[in-house]
Parts: structure tokens; C-alpha cells; sequence
């Protein structure tokens, strides 16, 4: 921590007690660094004990922002000074067209200056940016150094294009002068090489991406080519139980034509029995009637026949005396 080599002494608190180990093994040997766990919208400490409070790029996380602030304005003494720092929203997140999953909310200048002036009577904020520059060293020179702050023509950035926002906060006039311009460089190149580190790791990554979106494609191809011969086949053997259906159906057909055939001619045939069969019992009707009239008229033949024979016995027996008197 930058603060322990000047302040006499320094709390450190975070709510995570993975970042509270962590910090703590990265400061070894800084006794006056105290690490507490706890909640920065209820501070544990009491009312004016501090005389500087940082907070870098802890606002945007937090949901209760204006809580942060008054714990902040709370534990601040009346000569202290608070530093608070966030991302521009304006150019963090809308110009990149960029969202942090881990932030709650962020802020635009004027939406930060009015969250902090709700609770310090005097803001002051400094624009942070990122600029490229080059370090020239000699052994044999001496120790003083020369620092030269020039914009590449056509590169200049308004100040409102910042990515973070630097707030210096206090309750009175404080006698920190803010340079118009402060730069600062690692001459041990680390950042440098981190950032380095950094690209060649997202290269990495880039590249295994890359070799994986190259295995995905070749797989894909297998599995549409694979889909391809599956699809080709299915729909052979689909034509092929198409036709076997067609001919099936055909077969069917034929089949049902030579029954529907069989059962005309049946139905024919019966239709000409039943007419023959009607003809035979109209002629039989007509046979009984005649036979009806013969056997009338034969009656009659033989009633007549009985009278005759009824006279000619009279006749014999009168002419024989036979005849009662």
C-alpha cells in the first residue's frame, strides 16, 4: 500500500476475506497496515478519527452509494481529505459500448459531483487517463529528470473523455494543490511488461479460441456431412418403403378389383337364379290355377254324369216294375 510508507498508521477494509488474506501476504513487513473485515456503508470507526480516506473504484460496486459517501463524509475529520475514484460511464461503458457484470450502477460527472456534494461542501475532480509514452535513461547523467507532456496532432482527448473520475473531498479549504497535469511512470517497466504479459496472454487465448472455433467448424462440417449421408439414406429407404407401399397398395387394388369383379358376377348370377326361380313359380301359379278350372269344370262333368246315370237307373227300374207304387 502506498499509504504505509508515509502515514503512521493504515486500516485496510474489505468486506471479502479472500482479498483480506491476499492483501495481507502482499504487505508483509508493514506493521503500521491494520486489515479489518467490514462493511464501508457502516464504517467501524467512530465520528472525524480519519485524516485521508481512499476509495478507488469502490463506489460502482456498491448498491448503497450514498451511504458509502456519508460513512465516508462521517469518518472524515474536519481537516481531512477523502479520495474517491469511478469509471465515466459516458466513455467506461457507453463509448465502448462495454457492461461490467460486477458494477451496480455508474456514474456520469455531474451524477458523481452531486452524489459527493451531498455530503462535502468542497469537490474537486481530476480527470484520469491512460497515455503512451517512452522513458530514455542514462547511467552517466545525474538524478534529475525532465518530463515532457506533448499531444500527437490529432490525438487530443477533452477532459470529459476520461476514463475514470478522481475526486479530492473535503469538509474545508484543504492546501492540497492539484497539478493541472500529473504523470506518473514506472520506470521499472512493470506495467509495461504486464500489460505485455497481459496481450500475450489474450493472444494466447485469442489463438486457442481461434483453434477451437477451427475444431467446432471441422465438426460441424463432420456432423452436417454425417447429417448429409444420414439424411441421404433415410430418405432411400423412405423411397424405398414408398414404393414397396405403391406396389403394395397396387397389389391391394388388384385384388380388391378381381373381388369386386367375382361380386358382380356372383350378384349376376344370383339375380338371374332369383328371376328364373320368380318365372318358375309364376308358372307354377299359372299351372294351379288351370289345374283349378280343370278340376271345376271336371266336377261338373261328374255331378252332370251322376244325374244322367240317377235317370237311366230310374228309367230301368220303373220300366221293371222295381218303382214303389
Amino acid at each position: 500500500l502506498l499509504l504505509a510508507k508515509s502515514a503512521a498508521q493504515v486500516w485496510a477494509l474489505d468486506l471479502d476475506l479472500e482479498a483480506l488474506r491476499y492483501a495481507r501476504e502482499s504487505q508483509k513487513g508493514n506493521d503500521n497496515v491494520l486489515f479489518i473485515r467490514g462493511d464501508g456503508t457502516r464504517l467501524p470507526f467512530p465520528d472525524g478519527c480519519m485524516e485521508a480516506i481512499v476509495a478507488m473504484e469502490i463506489l460502482e460496486h456498491v448498491r448503497d452509494q450514498e451511504s458509502l459517501v456519508r460513512e465516508i463524509a462521517r469518518v472524515c475529520s474536519e481537516t481531512g481529505v477523502a479520495l474517491i475514484s469511478t469509471p465515466n460511464r459516458a466513455e467506461y461503458s457507453n463509448a465502448r459500448q462495454y457492461v461490467n457484470p460486477f458494477h451496480t450502477r455508474e456514474f456520469y460527472l455531474d451524477e458523481f459531483e452531486g452524489l459527493l456534494k451531498m455530503h462535502f461542501p468542497l469537490v474537486q475532480i481530476a480527470h484520469q487517463q491512460l497515455r503512451a509514452g517512452s522513458l530514455i535513461s542514462c547511467s552517466a547523467a545525474g538524478e534529475q529528470a525532465e518530463v515532457i507532456a506533448e499531444a500527437v496532432p490529432g490525438s487530443e482527448q477533452q477532459t470529459g473523455q476520461s476514463l475514470y473520475f478522481l475526486a479530492v473531498c473535503s469538509k474545508k479549504n484543504f492546501s492540497i494543490m492539484i497539478p493541472a497535469h500529473s504523470a506518473y511512470i514506472d520506470i521499472s517497466d512493470g506495467l509495461f511488461r504486464e500489460m505485455r504479459g497481459e496481450m500475450d496472454r489474450l493472444a494466447r487465448w485469442a489463438k486457442s479460441l481461434e483453434d477451437e472455433l477451427a475444431q467446432r467448424d471441422e465438426l460441424i462440417e463432420h456432423l452436417q456431412s454425417e447429417m448429409a449421408r444420414e439424411i441421404e439414406s433415410r430418405d432411400q429407404v423412405i423411397q424405398g418403403l414408398q414404393s414397396e407401399m405403391a406396389r403394395e397398395i397396387a397389389k391391394r387394388d388388384e385384388v380388391i378389383r378381381g373381388l369386386q369383379d367375382e361380386m358382380k358376377r356372383e350378384i349376376a348370377d344370383r339375380d338371374k337364379r332369383i328371376r328364373e326361380a320368380w318365372d318358375l313359380l309364376h308358372q307354377k301359379e299359372r299351372e294351379i290355377d288351370e289345374r283349378g278350372v280343370w278340376a271345376l269344370s271336371l266336377q261338373g262333368e261328374v255331378e252332370r254324369l251322376q244325374a244322367v246315370r240317377t235317370k237311366l237307373l230310374y228309367r230301368i227300374l220303373a220300366r221293371l216294375g222295381l218303382l214303389p207304387r
